[in-house]
């Protein structure tokens, strides 16, 4: 069964669409309704429907900023406006932006549901089949790739489709050419002295695996995998100001450090999936200069830590924020805070990709 949220500030038109037909005998069911865009776009990180409507015109947040949002998030559902005729601007803009199909609030009849609901349907099940098809690609190529069946002209292939980034969060590969044919000996001395190096140097770093195969004519492939990353969430917020990277760099008295951020420290913290540690030695020293300049960056950073961060950090030379926590409530509590508030005008909560919670 599908999920529905339906996000209107109307009363009777929530209640309209509800009642207008049986949900369930079309695959869907309601699992959410909210009466503006910043309660509905939470719910929608939270119930992660698979389908919303979404008022046009809506107070604290409207639908169309509450499109943008979710488009943002990349949560993968399809996106209906409903809109009265004078909205069509709108919903051409909310179309440009994501939004798949509209529906006329108060006008439309149970045959236009009907009809809008097999046109969503169908857009679902060819995602869906996309999705399974790329996924079970993925899957056979890495199994190829590692047993050595696949020709070098089918990998450049995937590679430069995207089904197989050269280089992605968690595995990474590496096409080694020679520069003229080698001779059966000369293939398997490199191959040889190439996997000592790959013990020596990849073999050390804890759950990093690597993978060769076989030389085909001048060419042998390698793939990298790297360590899940530790548990936990992540809290983005960005102020509502411009940095100047130029600014940054050219003020930054590199000279005059006292301290630097312990890189190999954090390394072999992510490795031991130690998210404390992680946390506990992140820093960095463009913080010196931007947030000098703009103060509201150590507010940002003061609202996060009191609320329960393992720590906050300027990103690159700024204005984003990051902060770090171990506890999803307390993430959640402080994303709620900066959430329409004067210090960030944008603010996301996640986790890291490729962890340890949700697997390898």
């Amino acid at each position: 069964m599908r999920k529905v949220l339906i996000v209107d500030d109307e009363l009777l038109a929530r209640r309209m669409l509800k009642e207008s037909i049986v949900w369930e005998e079309y695959g869907y069911s309601i699992c959410g309704e909210a009466a503006n865009g910043k309660d509905g776009l939470e719910k929608a990180v939270q119930l992660r429907p698979d389908l919303i409507f979404v008022d046009i015109k809506m107070p604290v947040m409207s639908g169309l900023t509450m499109v943008r949002e979710i488009q943002a998030l990349e949560l993968g559902c399809e996106i209906v406006m409903l809109t009265c005729y004078e909205d069509f601007d709108y919903v051409r803009e909310a179309m440009r932006c994501g939004a798949a199909d509209y529906l006329l609030k108060h006008t439309f009849e149970d045959e236009d549901l009907k009809e809008l609901l097999r046109r969503i349907e169908k857009r679902i099940q060819k995602e869906e089949n996309r999705m399974e098809s790329l996924n079970l690609l993925k899957e056979n190529v890495f199994e190829k790739l590692i047993s050595d069946t696949l020709s070098r002209e089918k990998i450049r292939g995937y590679v430069e489709t995207g089904i197989l980034p050269a280089l992605h969060s968690h595995y990474m590969v590496v096409c080694i050419r020679m520069q003229k044919q080698p001779t059966d000996t000369e293939k398997e001395k490199f191959i040889e002295n190439f996997q000592t190096d790959l013990d020596k140097n990849v073999n050390k770093m804890e759950e990093w695996h690597w993978y060769l195969s076989s030389m085909k004519n001048r060419e042998l492939y390698l793939l990298l995998t790297s360590p899940p990353a530790p548990a936990g969430y992540v809290l983005i917020a960005k102020p509502g100001i411009h940095v100047s990277t130029k600014f940054v760099y050219t003020n930054l008295k590199a000279n005059e450090l006292e301290s630097h951020p312990d890189i190999d420290g954090q390394i072999q913290a992510i490795r031991s999936g130690d998210l404390k540690k992680v946390a506990e030695l992140c820093g960095n020293v463009l913080e010196t200069v931007t947030i000098p300049a703009y103060p509201v960056i150590e507010e940002i950073k003061d609202v996060m830590k009191k609320g329960g961060a393992l720590n906050a950090c300027m990103s690159g030379s700024g204005p984003t924020v990051f902060g770090l926590f171990d506890d999803r409530e307390k993430a959640k509590a402080v994303y709620e805070n900066l959430y329409g508030g004067e210090l960030a005008k944008q603010v996301y909560l996640t986790t890291f990709f490729n962890n340890r919670k949700s697997g390898r």
